[in-house]
């Protein structure tokens, strides 16, 4: 996961029901994190959860997927990539 702070490892899980729930490694340490994301048929998808609301973005080209978090009012968010 990169952000704001730089990069680290991350546990992320998504449920079917668009909850989901994470590990973050910030040594010493591990942080949770959860939340929900919420996909409408006419809005941007959008999350609430520990770290804020806002929209999420999946992006895939050949070999590479990335999953945003951007805050609203700009500031923080997360990008999220498989790990290889």
């Amino acid at each position: 996961m990169s952000g704001p702070l730089g990069n680290a490892p991350a546990l992320l899980t998504i449920q079917d029901d668009g909850s989901y729930r994470g590990m973050l490694f910030v040594e010493p340490t591990y942080q949770e994190f959860a939340g929900v994301i919420v996909v409408t048929r006419f809005a941007p998808t959008r999350y609430q959860g520990t770290n804020g609301i806002g929209r999420v973005t999946l992006h895939e080209e050949p070999g590479r997927r990335v999953l945003r978090f951007v805050n609203d009012g700009g500031g923080g968010g997360a990008e999220l990539t498989p790990s290889q």
